[in-house]
């Protein structure tokens, strides 16, 4: 994560970046799951429980999704003024 162009993160930055990449990658991971899962024994009918499961995995997934690509883009904005 070293610019030399931008600048260098902090240590914190790496670890706070590192930290939301881990959540966002095991998010994608349970959202994809479920939609496999969703798109696999549905047969036409969309049962509760795959709905429910569907509907929290997409909310975390996006909730992870958000929170890393913000601090991203704040690292970004952070490091290019300089």
């Amino acid at each position: 994560m070293t610019n030399s162009i931008y600048g260098t993160p902090t240590p914190e930055e790496v670890k706070t970046f590192k930290n939301l990449f881990q959540d966002f990658d095991e998010a994608s991971k349970f959202y994809l799951k479920a939609e496999k899962e969703l798109v696999d024994e549905a047969n036409g009918f969309f049962p509760k429980h795959l709905l429910d499961n569907i509907t929290e995995t997409k909310s975390k997934f996006q909730t992870a999704s958000n929170k890393y690509h913000t601090f991203l883009s704040q690292l970004i904005e952070k490091y290019k003024s300089k």
